[in-house]
C-alpha cells in the first residue's frame, strides 16, 4: 500500500477512534484519582513519569494509573499498571476519564484534547546539555517561520503549551530554557526532577538487583558507556576503546570492572554498532527498563552528550565525556564541553592521561560549583512535591 494512502487511513481511523471514544465520556465525569502517564511519546517506561508513578500508586489512596505505550514497545514492557496502545480507542477512553495526565513529551493534536477539568502536568527529562524545542534549527523543508506555525496552531511545541497546566523544573537553569525555547509562559514551579530523587536516598537493594541481572560479582564495579545518538547515522564516533578505558580505570583504582553499554533507542537496530562497541568483555544493557537504576549502580559513566551526565553528577561519581566528533555534532549545545565539571576527553589516546589526572577532591568541587552556577533545587523530594502539586490543583 502506498506510504500518503496508509498515512491518511491511519488518521482517519484516529478520528474514528477519538470521536467515538468522546460521544462515550460526553455525559461520564472525570475520575479524580486517575492517573495517565506517557513518556517518551509511548516509548518508554521510564524517567520522571515512573517515578511519579510508581510514588502516585504508593502513596495516593484509591489511585488508578494508566500507562501508554506505541504498538512496538507495548508488546516488550512488562508494566505493573494497565496500558493501552496510543490513539486507540481504549487510549481515548481511558486518557479522556483521567483528572491528570502526565507526560515528558510533547503532545499533538492526536495525542491529546483536553475535558474541562483535566490537569496537565509537563516534566520535561531533566538539565539539557544539546540545544531543545525552538532552539534546535529550523527544519529546511518547513515552509513557515516556526514563529508563524505558533501563531497558526501548526507548532505542536506551541500546542503542547496550550495545554500544560504545571511544568516543573529541577534548576533556574532549566525554568529559564523552558521560558526562552519552548516559549512557555504558565505556571512553572522548581521542585526539582523526580526521577533524579533516587540519587539522594539509599538503595542497595538497586545495586543487588543490577548486577544481579548481569552476573556481576558484589565486588565487581561497574562502568557504564551510554551514548547518544547522531541524526547523521555515522558510527565513526562510536569508536571508543571501552577494554583500554576499562583497564585504565582499574588501574587507577585497583579494582575490578565490567562494562555496560547502554545504546540510545534510536540505535537499538544498529546490529553492526553492537558488535563494534560489546567487543569481548562489554554487556549489552541497552533493554534494561530504567536507566536511573543502571545510573545509580554505576562507579564510572561515559557518555558524549547525553543528559544522563546531568542526572550522574548528583552522585559525585566521575563522568567521562569521549568527544571524539564535537566539531561536527550539528545538534548545538547550551554549553561549551570545557565549562564542564567532568572529565573530557577527545580520543582513545587521551585516556590514560585525563584518567591518571583525575583528582576526586578537585572533581567534587567542580561539581557543587556547577550545581550553584545553574541554581540546581534537587533535594531528593521532587516526586513528593510534584504529586502534592498535583493534587492541589
Amino acid at each position: 500500500m502506498n506510504a500518503t494512502i496508509r498515512s491518511i487511513l491511519n488518521l482517519a481511523k484516529v478520528g474514528v477512534n477519538y470521536t467515538v471514544a468522546r460521544a462515550i465520556v460526553l455525559f461520564m465525569p472525570l475520575k479524580n484519582r486517575k492517573f495517565f502517564c506517557v513518556s517518551m511519546t509511548g516509548n518508554n517506561y521510564g524517567d520522571n513519569i515512573k517515578a511519579l508513578s510508581d510514588y502516585i500508586r504508593a502513596n495516593v489512596q484509591d489511585s488508578d494509573v494508566v500507562w501508554a505505550f506505541t504498538d512496538s514497545y507495548y508488546e516488550k514492557i512488562t508494566c505493573s499498571c494497565k496500558k493501552v496502545k496510543l490513539y486507540t480507542l481504549q487510549y481515548y477512553l481511558e486518557i479522556l476519564t483521567s483528572k491528570y495526565v502526565l507526560s515528558n513529551c510533547t503532545f499533538n493534536h492526536k495525542m491529546l484534547m483536553k475535558r474541562k477539568g483535566q490537569i496537565y502536568l509537563q516534566t520535561w527529562h531533566g538539565t539539557t546539555l544539546k540545544k531543545i524545542g525552538h532552539d534546535i534549527s529550523r527544519d529546511e523543508n518547513r515552509s513557515l517561520p516556526k514563529r508563524i506555525e505558533s501563531f497558526l496552531g501548526l507548532d505542536p511545541i506551541g500546542y503542547d503549551n496550550s495545554l500544560i497546566d504545571v511544568f516543573v523544573s529541577g534548576s533556574k537553569y532549566m525554568s529559564q530554557i523552558y521560558r526562552d525555547t519552548f516559549w512557555y509562559k504558565g505556571e512553572l514551579s522548581e521542585v526539582g526532577t523526580p526521577r533524579n530523587d533516587i540519587f539522594f536516598q539509599k538503595h542497595l537493594e538497586v545495586i543487588e538487583k543490577v548486577k544481579k541481572e548481569y552476573g556481576i560479582d558484589a565486588d565487581t564495579g561497574i562502568i557504564l558507556y551510554a551514548p547518544t545518538f547522531r541524526t547523521d547515522s555515522l558510527f565513526e564516533c562510536y569508536d571508543i576503546d571501552l577494554d583500554g578505558l576499562k583497564k585504565a580505570w582499574e588501574h587507577k583504582t585497583g579494582k575490578r570492572y565490567k562494562v555496560l553499554v547502554r545504546l540510545h533507542p534510536i540505535l537499538l537496530s544498529s546490529n553492526n554498532l553492537y558488535s563494534k562497541l560489546l567487543g569481548d568483555s562489554a554487556i549489552n544493557a541497552s533493554y534494561y527498563p530504567d536507566m536511573q537504576e543502571l545510573l545509580y549502580s554505576t562507579d564510572l559513566l561515559v557518555t558524549d552528550y547525553s543528559s544522563s551526565m546531568f542526572d550522574f553528577m548528583y552522585t559525585y561519581r566521575p563522568v567521562v565525556i569521549y568527544a571524539k566528533d564535537r566539531k561536527e555534532y550539528v545538534r548545538g549545545m547550551y554549553f561549551e564541553l570545557e565549562e564542564l565539571p567532568f572529565i573530557l576527553v577527545n580520543d582513545n589516546d587521551e585516556v590514560n592521561e585525563k584518567i591518571e589526572a583525575y583528582d576526586a577532591s578537585s572533581y567534587t568541587q567542580g561539581i557543587s560549583q556547577f550545581m550553584n552556577r545553574i541554581g540546581s533545587v534537587e533535594t531528593g523530594n521532587a516526586t513528593q512535591e510534584t504529586v502534592k502539586l498535583l493534587l492541589q490543583k
